[in-house]
């Protein structure tokens, strides 16, 4: 594989997911697609059409940059997730379960002790939401690191593995949760995309301005105005991915600092931002509830705070903190 090298509509593109990572956790009122700011419940819900699933599609993308372009051994490539996903991910959720039961009546869902197996030993659940995220790459890398590899060598062609991978997508039953098995059926599809259009090169050698153009019709239709049938939400989720692709390789072309003061710390910035975004919520609710200023500036406050606080906190981590501490925050 040629030597590693930096790929600007990558970078742009991992900083606005993450932009819209945020955004879909404002929830000032804590109220899902509020009714009563019908501008702001419409950007959510579109972001939530796509938005984890592009991060899946990147993170396929850079699982075959680094692990399966290369042909990684099994044991440093699971060495290097183990720590590089799996320290944060046992340290945020022990941070996650100390706070919820330190402030337990303040909790509209507070930890019980009974949920301890099912969040370190069958996985099915965690008091941090956003860590379905987390086992579910765990799940893709560590279980099935043979299969991909057997894969990208070409030993079944890619289009009858992405074929079986939508059929798993359709027939796993979503009740079954141990292991996160359901969400990994639902996003392994994304993930073969990602590693797809790394291996083959797909979106430099396939963009064009008439792809762009289409991608950003398709998904009008198929994510603001919502043409398609529940059952078609696959098709949802790749017109988003396509569509994020074509626009921010178009813009690395003319604003390659684009999200540069943000783009690096992604990963922090998944961890952090909630605890953040949950304060800005509670002194929300102190104000009036009516007020559009009121509202439109604190979730101006929510994201700036969701995106800048996470990044402060990772360069003082990167600066003060003993260089062994750095993987449980994700660096």
């Amino acid at each position: 594989m040629k030597e590693k090298k930096f790929i600007e509509w990558l970078a742009v593109l991992q900083g606005f997911s993450m932009l819209l990572v945020v955004m879909g956790h404002v929830a000032l009122s804590n109220v899902e697609r509020d009714p009563r700011w019908w501008f702001v419940a419409k950007v959510e819900e579109v972001i939530y059409t796509f938005h984890m699933p592009l991060f899946m599609f990147i993170s396929g993308y850079l699982f075959y940059y680094t692990c399966l372009g290369p042909m990684k051994p099994y044991t440093r490539m699971a060495a290097s997730k183990l720590k590089r996903l799996g320290r944060p991910f046992l340290l945020f959720t022990v941070v996650t379960i100390a706070l919820k039961m330190a402030a337990a009546p303040l909790m509209n869902h507070p930890f019980n002790t009974n949920q301890l197996v099912d969040v370190f030993v069958l996985f099915r659940s965690n008091p941090l939401g956003e860590m379905w995220f987390i086992n579910t790459l765990m799940v893709i890398m560590l279980v099935l690191y043979p299969v991909l590899r057997y894969f990208v060598k070409g030993g079944t062609p890619a289009v009858l593995i992405l074929l079986l991978s939508v059929v798993v997508y359709y027939l796993f039953p979503n009740s079954f949760s141990y292991y996160r098995l359901n969400t990994t059926a639902l996003m392994l599809p994304i993930f073969l995309c990602g590693i797809l259009a790394c291996k083959y090169n797909v979106v430099e050698r396939w963009m064009s301005k008439w792809v762009l153009i289409g991608s950003l019709v398709m998904f009008t239709l198929c994510n603001v105005i919502g043409v398609l049938p529940h059952s078609w939400e696959l098709m949802s989720k790749l017109t988003g991915i396509c569509a994020s692709v074509t626009v921010c390789y178009y813009l690395s072309h003319w604003f390659p600092r684009l999200f540069s003061s943000f783009r690096d710390y992604t990963f922090q910035i998944f961890l952090f931002a909630i605890f953040f975004q949950m304060g800005i919520r509670w002194i929300y609710r102190l104000m009036p509830q009516e007020s559009i200023a009121i509202y439109a500036a604190m979730y101006c406050v929510s994201v700036c705070t969701g995106i800048f606080v996470p990044v402060a906190i990772s360069k003082a981590i990167k600066r003060y903190a003993p260089r062994r501490v750095h993987s449980w925050f994700g660096m």
